[in-house]
């Protein structure tokens, strides 16, 4: 009985929050939504594991007919992690190369030059390396970007260290 009401209270937790999901700090959308919905799956196993140790879930058909729920909550929660990948895959391609095609530097509204490198970009490569450790494939443009974040950032201080030397000569 427990057990049932512990996967319809992950149901109803997955449910209520699959379209907004309560991401952990510092993580990207994404990653951050798929590692709620697999911590949800796994707090469910967790106890799955436990009952089926003691073998009481097979004895009868009140266990039998959780299982299968469990089951189902399972392919569910499979099936909205791979949807997210999938989603985020498809624009990730375009993304980077829309953020790539921004000018390097921009003149801010007080006539400043300043150097234009997008937040998004950033996102872009947290995303594909959580995603990459996970074991999700990554776009070959958008793994390039991520290898490259190191340059990227060097490159990014280095015109920001060139424009305040600038302005100290003017």
């Amino acid at each position: 009985k427990q057990f049932t009401q512990e996967v319809a209270s992950g149901r109803k937790l997955w449910e209520k929050n699959k379209h907004a999901p309560i991401i952990p700090k510092n993580q990207p959308p994404v990653c951050g939504a798929i590692m709620w919905s697999r911590g949800l799956f796994f707090r469910i196993k967790k106890t799955i594991l436990q009952f089926q140790s003691n073998g009481f879930l097979e004895d009868s058909e009140e266990g039998k007919l959780t299982i299968r729920k469990y089951i189902e909550l399972g392919k569910a929660l499979r099936n909205y992690e791979n949807d997210q990948h999938a989603a985020w895959r498809d624009k990730s391609e375009q993304e980077a190369i829309e953020l790539l095609k921004m000018p390097v530097l921009r003149i801010d509204p007080d006539g400043e030059v300043a150097v234009n490198f997008p937040a998004g970009l950033l996102e872009l490569m947290r995303e594909a390396k959580c995603l990459d450790k996970m074991g999700f494939s990554i776009g070959k443009t958008v793994l390039n970007i991520a290898l490259r974040e190191q340059q990227y950032i060097m490159l990014f201080n280095s015109l920001k260290h060139t424009i305040a030397n600038y302005r100290r000569t003017l």
